[in-house]
């Protein structure tokens, strides 16, 4: 993994090395590639360990094969696997990701595979999600509830998602430029961690049997500070995965009552 820290100084730009932080790092910009794996800087995580997670093609590569959830010990759960962060943001940030979906649902297909950029705190979370259903396929964004739903087909764009003073906005771009599913949706001041992963959804009559191959790739993370720390906080992503079962809960009753897509 390829990692450049740039701190904005009062006079000029200091390149900082990760062996020299001592502190928050001030008005930072991170880049990850990912070229040689995830490095200190990430954790990996999979439900049961049904995912793989590994930087094939120089990426985060996130693979499911099939499963039956009928034989799970909670067929009902939600199941992801990708990788957090070690690293938390304070004040302003964004956070900008490439996404590719090698294998995932066709439209009509199976329900609730989703490819998800969050940004995460001790209090709250806030998603940006890929998903499709028995109606179409879409890109949708989330922050405790539904904020935005757009009709889509592609398989490869960018995620971002970004804070600005109390404010959190989320976009995609499919190729064409940025579209913002969401903004100006209240967030608190908490440092988030980033997390990047792939998962398939909780109700046993809709959760995937299909496998999953989504990659993530060139990470861009913008603050006013970042923060290194050894461990992460548990219940920042502990607060994560419980937010993924609400939302897809609060999803699934809302697409049930979605209008057929042309």
């Amino acid at each position: 993994m390829t990692l450049a820290i740039h701190a904005t100084a009062k006079r000029g730009i200091a390149i900082v090395a990760l062996t020299c932080i001592a502190a928050p790092l001030q008005a930072a910009t991170m880049t990850f590639d990912f070229n040689t794996g995830f490095g200190p800087l990430f954790q990996t995580t999979s439900t049961d360990n049904l995912f793989t997670v590994d930087n094939a093609a120089g990426s985060v590569h996130i693979f499911k094969g099939i499963d039956n959830p009928a034989l799970r010990p909670n067929p009902n759960e939600f199941i992801s696997g990708g990788v957090n962060s070690l690293f938390t943001l304070g004040g302003d940030f964004s956070a900008t990701v490439d996404f590719s979906l090698a294998t995932f649902a066709p439209a009509g297909g199976e329900k609730l595979n989703e490819s998800v950029l969050s940004v995460a705190s001790p209090t709250e979370s806030a998603l940006v999600l890929r998903f499709t259903h028995n109606v179409g396929q879409f890109v949708e964004g989330f922050k405790g509830a539904p904020l935005g739903l757009t009709p889509e087909t592609a398989t490869t764009g960018k995620y971002r998602l970004e804070r600005t003073g109390s404010f959190l906005a989320g976009s995609y771009d499919d190729g064409g430029g940025f579209t913002t599913l969401f903004s100006s949706i209240p967030i608190g001041t908490d440092p988030f961690g980033v997390t990047l992963l792939a998962v398939q959804g909780a109700n046993i009559g809709e959760r995937s049997g299909t496998a999953l191959d989504i990659s993530f790739d060139n990470l861009v993370v913008v603050a006013d500070s970042i923060n290194i720390a050894a461990v992460p906080e548990p219940s920042t992503y502990a607060l994560m995965l419980a937010g993924l079962g609400l939302v897809g809960y609060a999803a699934s009753r809302r697409r049930k009552a979605l209008p057929a897509v042309a």
